[in-house]
């Protein structure tokens, strides 16, 4: 395989440089520009709004001992700042646009000639404006997936410039964001993983032990997170309570159809919900066994790619990797939410643009026709984007298009009907919730809402 080259985007002048950038920049901000009129939603509440703990740096430094201390801690800042929804969402919208320009610097790495620059701009853009990423944009407690991303590939890209330029200081920057990552949510201990990921598909490989010592620090840090979390009470608690939903055998199962799921809305995100609902498997059917002969496919074609062509087999292994601590053998009450796939999609944009561009160069695609198929990719994903963001503007509007996109879900339906109790309107309420115990007449919460306005 070719050694990793550092040529830039085949443009000329000065300004070079900034031309990636600002289309990153212009595209997030044509696909995002709606976004600011979203409202508090769903778990915002217990989250951020009726959260003290969250409302001065007083109470967060009480609350050290809890769980995602730098989560909290944004939300804190952004609290001070002005409590609307406003300040959370430019903060968020930033968040993502720093995580675009890093998926760029990362991704233009795998240069094998002189358009790599392009596949790995085509990439981050489809990365950014794909209608998926909404939850982790609009949805302001989304920040989660978001802000972890950040420190994740911020790591990366100082483990990568620590190699390169043989800095012990940027190795220490790497370990310290790997440290923030982990700090923000937990599904970064994965980290170390995708270093060595990397260095087996960029072409610096040396084999399994220098590439361990290249990371040995970040080896050192899972082992001591590991440790904390292990002993964390709340951690424990939260484990506990995790392991009595279903069996992990039965939870592997329901994963197949969960990652399944991710995957098909990434390739189609027509159907996006703040609440699917996906059918609990109880024993293994011929449709399962067929998602997970697809899933071990791609698996499959993942590792055989590493070699040949490194950009596929980076790209679908970067996808399962980032999907093991949320849909794997840990259960879930919920089985999937769409920002689940906000740094898993680095990974499928990078392996589709790279394929595209090897069957551009195979057919002999000039340049002029290949942007215009990329633009024919992103004009849709973009529209579809600001049609999401639509949904994020009033707690009605969101679950009525998640009922829309769940009609059997009786909890969208009671959050439905909440939604309409808290604008006065207690004829929608009640109608919401009367649907909500029709689809689960046991549904406590439904009937207690529905026994406080009255029949």
């Amino acid at each position: 395989m070719k050694p990793i080259s550092h040529q830039p985007l085949p443009t000329k002048g000065k300004s070079a440089r900034f031309i990636a950038p600002a289309l990153i920049l212009g595209a997030i901000a044509l696909a995002y520009f709606n976004s600011f009129s979203g409202a508090f939603q769903y778990d915002d509440f217990k989250v951020i709004v009726d959260n003290p703990r969250v409302h001065g740096l007083a109470a967060w430094l009480g609350d050290l001992r809890g769980i995602r201390p730098l989560l909290k801690l944004s939300y804190t800042l952004n609290w001070m700042a002005g409590p609307s929804p406003w300040g959370f969402h430019v903060v968020n919208l930033a968040i993502h646009c720093a995580n675009g320009f890093l998926a760029f610097t990362l991704l233009k790495r795998f240069a094998v000639d002189e358009d790599a620059g392009l596949m790995a701009l085509a990439a981050a853009l489809v990365f950014t404006v794909h209608p998926a990423q909404t939850e982790a944009v609009t949805y302001i407690c989304g920040r989660s997936s978001s802000l972890m991303a950040l420190f994740y590939l911020a790591s990366l890209v100082a483990h990568i410039q620590a190699k390169e330029r043989r800095l012990r200081a940027w190795n220490l920057l790497s370990v310290l964001l790997f440290l923030l990552a982990c700090l923000t949510k937990e599904t970064a201990l994965t980290l170390p993983f995708a270093l060595l990921l990397w260095d087996r598909a960029a072409g610096t490989w040396r084999g399994l032990g220098p590439a361990l010592r290249a990371s040995s620090l970040h080896w050192i840090l899972l082992m001591a997170l590991c440790a904390g979390l292990a002993l964390h009470p709340m951690q424990r608690s939260l484990l506990a309570a995790s392991f009595s939903f279903r069996s992990i055998p039965m939870n592997l199962l329901n994963q197949v159809q969960a990652q399944v799921h991710l995957l098909g809305i990434w390739c189609w995100p027509v159907h996006l919900n703040i609440d699917p609902m996906l059918p609990v498997a109880t024993r293994l059917t011929w449709a399962i066994t067929g998602e997970a002969s697809l899933l071990l496919s791609l698996l499959g074609l993942g590792l055989f790619s590493l070699r040949s062509r490194p950009w596929l087999g980076f790209g679908l292994l970067w996808f399962f990797l980032h999907l093991i601590p949320t849909n794997s053998f840990i259960p879930r009450l919920d089985l999937v939410n769409d920002r689940q796939l906000y740094l898993p999609s680095l990974g499928l944009a990078i392996a589709l643009m790279g394929t595209a561009r090897a069957g551009f160069r195979r057919f002999d695609v000039c340049g002029k026709w290949a942007a215009a198929c990329l633009l024919l990719l992103l004009l849709p994903l973009v529209a579809r984007t600001i049609l999401r963001n639509r949904d994020y503007r009033t707690e009605i509007a969101l679950w009525r298009s998640s009922v829309a996109e769940a009609p059997l879900n009786p909890r969208a339906y009671n959050n439905l009907g909440y939604a309409y109790l808290l604008q006065g309107d207690k004829e929608q309420a009640r109608k919401a919730f009367e649907a909500a115990l029709a689809l689960d007449p046991g549904y406590g919460k439904a009937r207690s809402n529905l026994d406080a306005i009255g029949r």
